[in-house]
């Protein structure tokens, strides 16, 4: 009985010393175990767009006269519309020029009539305005148990950000070194940045267009002057009229003697 209690407290030796060699080693491999905190910071950026379009209407009218269907007199070219005054009082010239190319006989008109037209793009652009801006600023905590890596510091404008996962897609940062034996916790902030803008596209349009003023000879003597032609044989004859009577004698009465 002796010698197997004997036998007995050498095996208890046995597992105290293995069991103090394993709490030993285990405090030994937790002391090793360092916990590492860095930091990092990140952004996106999303745009909201409202659209906005724009006309800007842009001319080119020309004004031609034509006497008897062949002979052009006036040739203009006005960069505004038709209504404009510009080219209203050019048709007025045009009647002149149309009267005193078909001189002396009288001159009708027709028109001005719309001979030809087109509308084009002749341009676009477009105008970026930034309206207001929204940020969102999240915390996350990224662990990474070594041997590894993370990045640290900015990194930079980011192609995408989850909550979850953290940034990716991001061009910046300095990578650090996570040894083995260690855990590293590292902290990003990130922001998030939502871009409100409204973009004005503004197209450019041309109208051509030609207007054609006809007159038309009436012929020789008997014809009735039409009313442009009319006006001008009227001043012609106020002047013939004017001329005669300054050049009429004055007469002088003799007093009494």
């Amino acid at each position: 009985m002796g010698a197997g209690k004997t036998f007995g407290g050498w095996r208890g030796a046995v597992r105290a010393v293995f069991a103090a060699a394993w709490v030993a080693a285990a405090g030994a491999a937790a002391a090793q175990s360092t916990d590492i905190v860095t930091n990092s910071t990140s952004r996106t950026e999303t745009f909201t767009d409202t659209q906005q379009a724009v006309r800007e209407d842009t001319f080119s009218t020309r004004l031609l006269a034509v006497l008897d269907g062949s002979t052009t007199v006036y040739d203009m070219t006005f960069s505004v519309a038709f209504s404009d005054p510009l080219v209203q009082a050019a048709v007025v010239a045009a009647q002149g020029a149309l009267t005193a190319a078909g001189a002396p006989d009288a001159v009708s008109f027709s028109g001005p009539t719309l001979t030809s037209t087109s509308t084009v793009v002749a341009g676009t652009s477009s105008v970026t305005q930034i309206t207001n801006t929204s940020e969102t600023v999240t915390a996350t905590v990224e662990i990474q148990i070594g041997p590894g890596s993370v990045l640290i510091g900015d990194r930079g404008l980011c192609v995408a950000f989850d909550p979850a996962t953290g940034p990716t897609g991001c061009p910046g940062g300095t990578p650090f070194t996570v040894l083995a034996g260690t855990t590293n916790f590292n902290t990003n902030v990130h922001t998030a940045t939502e871009i409100f803008r409204t973009v004005t596209t503004t197209s450019t349009f041309l109208t051509t267009a030609v207007y054609t003023l006809f007159g038309v000879r009436q012929g020789g003597g008997g014809t009735v002057p039409e009313p442009a032609g009319l006006a001008l044989v009227l001043l012609a004859l106020l002047m013939l009229a004017g001329t005669r009577f300054a050049r009429r004698p004055k007469q002088r009465s003799a007093l009494p003697s």
